[in-house]
């Protein structure tokens, strides 16, 4: 080979290993300032406040979902359906409450109507009960929603279906099997009025003593006109 051929060879040589010489001298150089970014940044990240919210919010606009900005969304939709169901059932409450006491100060007059008011009493206390019922599922659903994991709604709904209102009343009334009719009521009343009496009374209601032994018997069972026989609607 000649001294110039020689020359152009070496020219190429150095030519192609130029690019290779760069790429290992920048590689040594990126390596650790890319290591030293990390290190920098991760410190940022728990010591610099705000730091952090600044970094997520930056991954979750480029679409990059850190586990704590996914846990974030699940407690923040979480939070969400629990307030939406506490806000539904706090209407609700309210508005039984609204309609029983209206109910009840209605009715009052017409329960203590002699013979007749047994019908009244037999109807409010079917919608009393129905109402009542309908919280104590209202509250069991909210209870179940406000410690439920990921879906509040899900836990309601579960929640209220299980509820069993009879199984409720039964805690405090063992022999509880279904709302008295008016009949029914009567026919207590009639029957042992004195049971019935004292049975109102240990039931909390404030009432004043009678002796069941003189007059108000004789009246109540003896002397009672043919309507005790047979309530009108």
């Amino acid at each position: 080979m000649s001294g110039l051929g020689r020359v152009a060879l070496r020219a190429a040589g150095a030519v192609l290993h130029f690019p290779i010489w760069i790429a290992r001298a920048a590689w040594r150089v990126i390596v650790p300032l890319f290591l030293a970014a990390l290190l920098v940044f991760n410190v940022a990240l728990f010591t610099v406040n705000g730091f952090y919210a600044a970094a997520s919010s930056a991954l979750s606009a480029a679409g990059i979902a850190t586990p704590a900005v996914r846990e974030a969304t699940r407690k923040a939709a979480r939070q969400k359906a629990q307030r939406r169901i506490v806000r539904t059932t706090s209407r609700n409450v309210t508005r039984r409450v609204q309609r029983g006491a209206a109910r009840s100060i209605a009715s009052a007059a017409g329960e203590a109507i002699p013979f007749v008011g047994a019908g009244v009493v037999a109807g409010a206390l079917v919608l009393e009960v129905n109402d009542a019922c309908a919280t104590a599922r209202d509250m069991a659903g909210l209870e179940a929603a406000l410690g439920a994991g990921d879906d509040p709604e899900a836990a309601r709904r579960a929640a209220e279906d299980a509820f069993d209102c009879t199984a409720m009343i039964r805690e405090e009334l063992p022999g509880y099997e279904d709302i008295p009719t008016r009949e029914d009521l009567w026919e207590k009343a009639r029957a042992a009025p004195g049971q019935a009496y004292e049975q109102a009374r240990n039931a909390g209601i404030a009432l004043s003593d009678i002796d069941w032994s003189g007059w108000v018997r004789r009246w109540f069972l003896d002397d009672a006109p043919p309507v005790m026989d047979a309530p009108r609607d």
